[in-house]
């Protein structure tokens, strides 16, 4: 698998490139969802890690990760609310570091991350978390899922966001909870086999994408 690569970016879009999957239907996903104490993944802090693994194309619900992060921002009330984490969960919480020694071991080493607006915010916060917690070097295969459907949908003009992409799949949300790292992580597992799904029905097997893509950013706010 290649790395993709992001060559152009603004506030509203950006474009990506390097973009390599082999046998793409039946390699092993981690799909992951972070809550925060906001959306400025510069300035803001991890509260909340959820993940679930896809594999050949299923959900394994039996193999999960969930876990508070100490936090050194607090929680806006509005974002409490929002979450339904407040500042009271994380005294408690592990700190960042030894949530991540845990969530390396539940990644493994060849399974391929995927979040929804990964490329946009989740990455980006993570990544920020590695430098502020001294963990350089951190190298992960990583997708979007944002990616996956705009590379066999480029006809589609749309953020893709998980509301759009639910709708567009006809997938159910009323068993899982939203704004809840793991809830989420399961909708965008979802979301996940449905792309692949779509690749099987076009006989796609390796995702190969030999052009720039144009992605639409979602305009994140405290609320969304």
């Amino acid at each position: 698998m290649l790395i993709p690569r992001i060559v152009q970016e603004d506030r509203y879009q950006y474009k990506i490139e390097n973009i390599r999957i082999e046998n793409v239907l039946h390699r092993k996903y981690c799909v992951f969802d972070l809550e925060g104490t906001g959306p400025d993944e510069k300035h803001d802090h991890i509260t909340q890690i959820g993940a679930i693994f896809v594999e050949n194309g299923a959900i394994d619900y039996s193999r999960t990760f969930v876990s508070l992060v100490k936090s050194p921002k607090r929680i806006p009330p509005e974002i409490e609310k929002f979450t339904n984490i407040n500042n009271l969960d994380l005294e408690s919480a592990p700190a960042f570091k030894e949530v991540m020694r845990d969530f390396f071991d539940f990644i493994g080493d060849d399974a391929i991350l995927v979040a929804q607006c990964g490329f946009e915010y989740d990455y980006h916060l993570l990544s920020n978390e590695w430098i502020r917690n001294e963990m350089m070097g951190v190298q992960l295969m990583t997708m979007d899922t944002k990616v996956l459907f705009a590379a066999i949908h480029p006809e589609i003009k749309a953020t893709y966001s998980t509301d759009f992409l639910l709708r567009y799949y006809n997938i159910d949300s009323d068993d899982v909870p939203r704004h809840n790292a793991l809830g989420d992580s399961i909708l965008v597992a979802r979301i996940l086999c449905s792309i692949l799904k779509e690749y099987k029905q076009h006989q796609i097997q390796d995702l190969n994408v030999d052009r720039e893509l144009l992605i639409q950013k979602y305009i994140r706010t405290p609320l969304s």
